[in-house]
C-alpha cells in the first residue's frame, strides 16, 4: 500500500530529471530536513511534501483512498537581481510538471497523477532571499 514516503520518493525522482539539476553547472537542490549550505550568489531551490487530508470516496472490499496534497518548490533568487534571472527556472520547473502527467514508483504500486502546477506569489524568506513557490498539485488513489 502507498503512503506519503512513496509519494516523495516518486517526486524526489521526477525532480532529479529536471535539466537545471544535470547541467554542467548544476543548481543547488535542498531537500527536507538536510543541510546544505548554498553561496550568496547562487539561485537554488528546496523542496517540501505538503499532505493534504485523504479521503475515501468509497468503502467495502473493493474501496480505495485517494492521497493528495501538494509537492511545493520554491525557487531561491540571488539577492537585488531582480526576476530575470531565475524566471526560466520557474517555468522550466513547470514544463517538467504538466498537468495529467501520472508519475509511478519503480514497482508500480503506486500512481500519482498531476492535476496542476502553477506559482503563487513572491516572498523574502528568513534569509533575505527571494523566494517564488512553484505549487504541483496532485492525486493518488489507492486500493486497499
Amino acid at each position: 500500500m502507498g503512503n506519503y514516503l512513496d509519494i516523495q520518493q516518486i517526486f524526489d525522482t521526477r525532480l532529479s530529471t529536471l535539466d537545471s539539476l544535470n547541467s554542467t553547472n548544476p543548481i543547488l537542490w535542498k531537500r527536507e530536513n538536510v543541510d546544505a549550505k548554498s553561496e550568496e550568489r547562487e539561485i537554488y531551490i528546496e523542496s517540501m511534501l505538503i499532505p493534504a487530508e485523504t479521503d475515501y470516496p468509497n468503502i467495502g472490499i473493493s474501496g480505495f483512498k485517494v492521497l493528495a496534497g501538494t509537492f511545493a518548490i520554491h525557487v531561491k533568487a540571488v539577492r537585488y537581481r531582480g526576476w530575470g534571472g531565475f524566471s526560466s527556472l520557474v517555468d522550466e520547473i513547470i514544463e517538467h510538471f504538466p498537468r495529467n502527467l501520472v508519475l509511478t514508483n519503480s514497482d508500480q504500486t503506486i500512481n500519482v497523477k498531476i492535476l496542476k502546477t502553477y506559482p503563487m506569489g513572491g516572498f523574502y524568506d528568513s534569509d533575505g532571499r527571494y523566494t517564488i513557490p512553484v505549487h504541483i498539485r496532485y492525486d493518488s488513489y489507492i486500493c486497499y
